[in-house]
């Protein structure tokens, strides 16, 4: 285990998509945490964990693109002729992904904190909300790498592994948002209003829209929903990987 996550972590150093993403995001957090900050017409936790909304799709990118290269080059063949367990190969897999992810995460965070305590002028601020929120924010980040690595250890070459992330991700945010306008209107129908709301707590790619603005109760639900998913991903991913046949 040691030695993969080590060569996962030295390519991931190397790897110009990630520090390009970091960048991106950081960039994106600062811009409109600024701009939501000198309005004063949001809730300031609200801006900290704006990145929750778009790390899913930025990240899909360049996680696509870094599981599918070790199909296309026949790393994880050889890593499996050199004698490494396939368990151990995904572990190492999911790690370096939950690494990369929350790095991402909470770099755009602290930048996001700094803006905050350098233009905000309210000085009313929940710490404890604000730390477990960030936990559970955390715990969506993991929620998303798990996809991605289920996905990229799945698909056996980089086009498709890239495409796939790709098209999840915004498969993902889009019935979020989906199920978030229809919890605006107000439907009759109890069933199909606990059906829709479900589906908008348990998306890791839309998390970032309450997780900032809701009681502890709801928190503390939306991370258990991102424990219920890494746990369910994770064990499909790893059952399915034992039994594809490497090329």
């Amino acid at each position: 285990m040691y030695r993969l996550l080590s060569a996962n972590l030295y390519r991931l150093r190397i790897y110009k998509p990630f520090w390009i993403n970091l960048f991106i995001l950081v960039i994106i957090e600062a811009l409109l945490t600024f701009m939501l900050v000198v309005q004063g017409e949001v809730p300031l936790d609200f801006t900290l964990f704006i990145v929750l909304l778009v790390i899913g799709i930025i990240t899909s990118f360049f996680i696509g693109l870094f599981y599918g290269t070790e199909y296309s080059d026949g790393t994880i063949r050889n890593k499996v002729i050199a004698g490494h367990k396939r368990i151990t190969i995904y572990s190492a897999s999911l790690l370096i992904g939950i690494i990369s992810i929350s790095a991402l995460y909470f770099v755009s965070l602290i930048v996001g904190v700094f803006i905050v305590l350098m233009f905000s002028k309210d000085g009313n601020y929940d710490l404890l909300h604000f730390l477990v929120s960030s936990i559970i924010g955390w715990l969506s980040c993991v929620s998303i790498a798990s996809i991605f690595n289920m996905i990229g250890m799945l698909c056996s070459s980089k086009s498709k592994s890239s495409t796939t992330c790709i098209l999840v991700s915004f498969m993902f945010l889009l019935i979020g948002l989906i199920c978030y306008s229809l919890s605006l209107q107000g439907l009759n129908s109890s069933i199909f209003s606990e059906a829709v709301q479900f589906l908008f707590d348990a998306n890791p790619f839309v998390q970032g829209i309450q997780i900032s603005t809701v009681d502890y109760l709801t928190i503390y639900k939306l991370g258990f929903y991102c424990l219920y998913l890494i746990l369910i991903t994770n064990l499909v991913g790893m059952h399915i990987f034992n039994k594809k046949e490497l090329k």
